[in-house]
């Protein structure tokens, strides 16, 4: 959905229909882990809102006649506040879509219908209210039986038709191009069966094939019958979060502890990811709770740092079942154009939706 929104090339086709005028193009995506407000009606009409008003910041005494009225006459202050209702807020597309300009040109695309926080019914209606008036709308969502029934007969486009052919291509590279696999696939067809089986399962999600994959080679290394394949296709969880509690459930007890501060802290960094030295510090400390205040100022020898990156990197590898991973970082000098290989490594959570699953109450 951001690359049907970034692309230069929609704003052209959307010409057709707004003619001379630009079209004015406004996005919402909702995110299960989003604050209350986001995950909110109210969050996404006022976002849409400000995307229309700050590209045609003309029509705000358009968009709210009465509160403008009001507000001008009263000369409000800057920190005075309006408690917006969700009834005013759809009256405000009402009023700019009757405008007789350019402006009224509005294209509006909303990611993520099922990571709402309320009734979905109600975010529906508010969705084909929308749709009523002179507004093209692009909205995206999870195969749910609600959304089905609401949007199911206009133009539609699933993920796993989109992307059909892409997740064949990567799965035949993985596994058919590797001599193990077409030792098995001489003896039995079968071996076939399985490859059209994960695309078949994928649903267009490129992370669960990704992982499906994955098993797989693990179980081509180990020499698995044809049989227990089957099994480690048939018994994956075809939903991610039921894999990622599968994995966490399953992780070793007696590294429970420290697989806990390892997930934590690289929560709590964010996008300013840890390195596999900053691990290794963190790690150590558990033993040492007051080692920040006894250990030694070292001189930073990088024969050291690398032996404890590996060290830790073997540690995280065999605690944390590939729920997080390392990836290799560079520095820039003034020196060097190119970045330098650090002796350590980022950490980071395979994927975001790891990160996410983390992030969820029952966690």
């Amino acid at each position: 959905m951001k690359a049907l929104v970034d692309r230069d090339q929609t704003i052209t086709l959307l010409r057709s229909w707004s003619g001379a005028e630009k079209p004015i193009i406004a996005s919402y995506f909702y995110w299960i882990n989003g604050s209350e407000m986001q995950r909110s009606q109210e969050g996404l009409l006022r976002c849409l809102l400000y995307d229309y008003l700050r590209q045609c910041p003309i029509a705000v005494a358009n968009a709210f006649p009465d509160i403008w009225t009001t507000r001008v006459a009263l000369v409000a202050g800057p920190h005075s506040q309006i408690h917006w209702k969700r009834k005013t807020l759809l009256e405000s597309f009402t009023h700019l879509t009757t405008l007789d300009t350019g402006s009224a040109h509005l294209c509006v695309f909303i990611d993520g219908l099922d990571e709402y926080n309320g009734d979905h019914q109600d975010l529906i209606d508010t969705v084909q209210y929308m749709s009523r008036l002179k507004i093209k709308l692009c909205v995206a969502s999870r195969p749910w039986n609600v959304f089905e029934k609401a949007f199911g007969n206009a133009s539609k486009i699933y993920m796993q038709d989109l992307n059909a052919g892409d997740i064949q291509l990567y799965v035949k590279d993985k596994l058919i191009n590797r001599p193990d696999f077409q030792i098995m696939r001489v003896a039995s067809i079968e071996m076939d069966d399985i490859i059209t089986e994960i695309c078949e399962k994928s649903q267009g999600v490129f992370l669960w094939v990704f992982l499906v994959v994955r098993s797989m080679i693990a179980g081509l290394i180990n020499q698995d019958q044809i049989s227990l394949l089957r099994k480690r296709l048939h018994d994956f969880p075809s939903d991610l979060n039921d894999f990622f509690r599968q994995i966490f459930d399953s992780m070793d007890p007696i590294y429970r502890m420290k697989t806990s501060h390892m997930f934590q802290a690289t929560l709590f960094a964010g996008h300013s990811l840890l390195t596999t030295l900053t691990h290794w510090y963190l790690d150590d400390s558990d033993d040492h709770p007051d080692a920040a205040l006894t250990m030694k100022v070292e001189r930073g020898d990088n024969a050291i740092i690398k032996e404890r990156s590996e060290q830790m990197g073997v540690r995280i590898n065999g605690r944390c079942k590939g729920l997080l991973e390392m990836r290799k970082t560079g520095q820039y000098t003034m020196r060097a154009a190119t970045p330098t290989e650090q002796p350590w490594q980022e950490v980071d959570f395979l994927h975001r939706t790891v990160r996410d699953f983390f992030r969820t109450l029952d966690m």
